[in-house]
């Protein structure tokens, strides 16, 4: 036994300002039992390694010698982790105080929640992005998350009250934003490992949705905050985020999905991608790649 209870697991990639930021909050606020913070950097190009050898000598990390993607880089994390539970967490969230010791006595004293997720908050508090899912993945889900996406949250007041109103209590969900998401270690033995053919996006849909067949609880707590700047560890990926989105989501339609749906989903990006290709002809190239990409999924 080595006497840890909360293993933390940051992926990187080139977002050395972030990590440092969100490295620095884990420390301002620790939680009071054992801990330990593996940093998994993914071949960054910017002053990462170099700002974590010299300001935080108290982690471990793993330098990958490319971008390996979010699945495969966590899961090497949780290989090495000795916690008794795994927080995967973004390098664009900050902790707040208390937030860890509520994750380790909530997990302690609910033993059949497998996966936990926080609500997710801005800088100033304000709830603009949803922090879990209650409903499959589906075509229908994706206009639900059209209408409750960050843009249209801050931009209607009715959306917002909405978000706002539906993360006040806990509850069980279908999945958990991965942007901070409680495992118990258990669950790995249980289900095994972030499935690796998912580069980014949809990892954590497919790994709680696995867990939820194992009969293991996956539960929202909005008690223990984490603020997030949303989008924020993405931006430098440019475009290739909506190609590594749509590659994952039509391979998790493959994975979890019938014939039939997989084929409404591809027919709907079809037309989708068509209709912008006309519409934004200065980003015609980026479409003709999604449209590949679905034709030969």
């Amino acid at each position: 036994m080595t006497g840890i209870r909360l293993s933390i697991i940051i992926v990187n990639y080139n977002t050395d300002t972030l990590l440092k930021d969100c490295l620095n909050s884990i420390f301002q606020y620790p939680p009071k039992k054992q801990f330990e913070i593996i940093v998994i950097d993914n071949g960054s190009t910017d002053d990462s390694v170099i700002m974590l050898e010299k300001d935080f000598s108290n982690i471990q990390l793993i330098k990958n010698n490319s971008n390996l993607g979010f699945a495969k880089a966590n899961n090497i994390g949780i290989k090495l982790s000795q916690g008794d539970y795994v927080l995967l967490l973004n390098s664009d969230t900050l902790i707040l105080p208390e937030s860890l010791n509520k994750i380790i006595n909530y997990m302690d004293s609910h033993l059949s929640v497998g996966i936990l997720g926080p609500r997710l908050t801005g800088l100033n508090g304000e709830t603009l992005q949803m922090s879990w899912c209650g409903a499959p993945i589906s075509l229908s889900g994706e206009i639900v998350i059209k209408l409750f996406s960050p843009k249209y949250i801050s931009k209607y007041r009715f959306a917002r009250f909405i978000v706002d109103y539906i993360q006040r209590r806990e509850r069980k969900v279908m999945h958990i934003a991965g942007a901070s998401m409680i495992i118990r270690k258990k669950v790995f033995k249980d289900i095994g490992l972030l499935d690796e053919n998912f580069f980014l996006f949809f990892e954590e849909p497919d790994f709680c949705w696995r867990a939820r067949k194992k009969c293991w609880d996956v539960v929202f707590n909005p008690d223990i905050k984490v603020i997030h700047k949303l989008g924020s560890s993405t931006k430098k990926l440019g475009s290739s985020v909506m190609i590594h989105y749509r590659k994952s989501q039509l391979y998790f339609y493959k994975k979890h999905h019938s014939k039939y749906q997989q084929n409404c989903l591809r027919l709907y990006l079809l037309i989708k991608f068509h209709a912008l290709k006309i519409l934004h002809q200065k980003n015609a190239e980026i479409y003709n790649q999604l449209i590949k990409l679905v034709k030969e999924s």
